[in-house]
């Protein structure tokens, strides 16, 4: 009898975010990025001058269908409060495959009086067949960030300004907005996350809701797991969406000549 993988994928991810030896002035593990383990990210990018490498899995299923992909992601603190990242999903054929390019700018940090504000940029590419630039997605979106105590909120909302109609090709969201907490295991090195999100698909289709649970763990000074869990909130044809994932930062001495991190 066949057995499908992702339970004990995500069982290992709870293993490794739980019983955890302290690491010391590591705060990787407190940036949230997109699917990774959560849709809903906060306002910050990384450091300047740093890369992030990330190498998720994901798995769903919905409506009898079963997806698998692996979404390469490489990011780069290009400038103060800004960074860009280049990635591609990589699907089995029940999904397609596409590019990705984006951006974040942090437009202020937090204050007392204010939450961190960002404003992001998405241009996403189908590869399957499709005509290269005029069939991309186009999507601009605006972040917020506030902490209190040990726990933030993040509100994130995005649409697409450029969003192709391409018969039977599936298609970004027309947007999507949603709300996340997350709250910090400082003596662990880990992070809890639980989200709400809301995203209409286009083409008629109603607006679906969705909520999501995850986790990032510190593993090494430069090495962060992450896993989560997705779930339509629909009474029919919901799906479920699960991701596991490694994040590797590091610098290029090279690159940082003349700047200050």
């Amino acid at each position: 009898m066949h057995h499908p993988m992702w339970p004990r994928l995500l069982a290992a991810a709870c293993v490794a975010c739980g019983g955890a030896v302290p690491l010391a002035a590591q705060i990787d593990y407190r940036n949230l990025d997109g699917h990774r383990p959560a849709r809903v990210t906060d306002a910050y990018p990384i450091e300047r001058y740093a890369f992030e490498l990330t190498l998720p899995y994901g798995f769903s299923r919905g409506s009898g269908v079963s997806t698998h992909t692996v979404s390469p992601h490489l990011e780069y603190g290009v400038g103060r409060n800004l960074m860009i990242g280049v990635g591609a999903e990589v699907a089995d054929r029940s999904a397609e495959s596409t590019l990705g390019l984006g951006g974040l700018w942090n437009v202020r940090r937090e204050t007392p009086s204010w939450p961190g504000l960002g404003l992001s940029f998405e241009i996403t590419q189908p590869l399957d067949g499709a005509r290269f630039g005029a069939d991309a997605t186009v999507s601009l979106g605006a972040l917020a960030t506030r902490a209190v105590g040990r726990s933030r909120v993040h509100l994130n909302a995005a649409a697409a300004i450029l969003r192709p109609e391409t018969a039977g090709r599936r298609t970004e969201p027309a947007w999507w907005a949603g709300l996340a907490w997350d709250y910090t295991l400082f003596r662990t090195s880990a992070l809890l996350v639980a989200e709400l999100f809301a995203e209409d698909p286009g083409g008629g289709s109603d607006v679906d809701w969705v909520a999501g649970l995850g986790a990032r763990r510190q593993l090494t000074p430069t090495l962060v797991i992450h896993g989560g869990i997705e779930r339509s909130l629909r009474s029919e044809g919901g799906t479920t969406e699960f991701n596991l994932g490694l994040s590797h930062a590091f610098a290029v001495r090279a690159l940082m000549r003349g700047g200050n991190r």
